[in-house]
């Protein structure tokens, strides 16, 4: 059926996704972003569970220099707030589709999924 990028965090939702996208009858390559405060060895760890569960192939990458430059600062300019209350910090998942999306584009897929 084709190649499926999946941002993997390594959670249930995203580990179900692996081993149900491969009974559908597609390679499987995970990709965990780093957009924050996760130790080299929880990347460790989230890459074997991504391969024990069936992942193809799987890629670490560090997005958290952009969530920083494209999220954070330009939220903090605009003084943007969350229902009026506090900083909508929860953006970077929009660092992670774009990572996911260029490995996607590398790998020759257009097949992109999350949990």
């Amino acid at each position: 059926m084709g190649t499926v990028v999946l941002a993997f965090s390594g959670g249930l939702d995203t580990s179900f996704c692996i081993p149900y996208l491969r009974e559908k009858g597609h390679d499987v390559i995970t990709m965990f972003v780093d957009t924050g405060g996760v130790s080299a060895e929880q990347r460790t760890e989230i890459e074997a569970r991504a391969k024990k569960l069936g992942a193809k192939d799987h890629v670490n990458a560090d997005g958290a220099q952009e969530v920083w430059d494209e999220v954070v600062v330009p939220l903090v300019i605009g003084g943007e707030l969350y229902q009026n209350q506090y900083p909508l910090l929860v953006s970077d998942r929009y660092v992670i589709v774009k990572r996911a999306i260029e490995l996607a584009n590398a790998r020759k897929t257009k097949l992109f999924a999350h949990g």
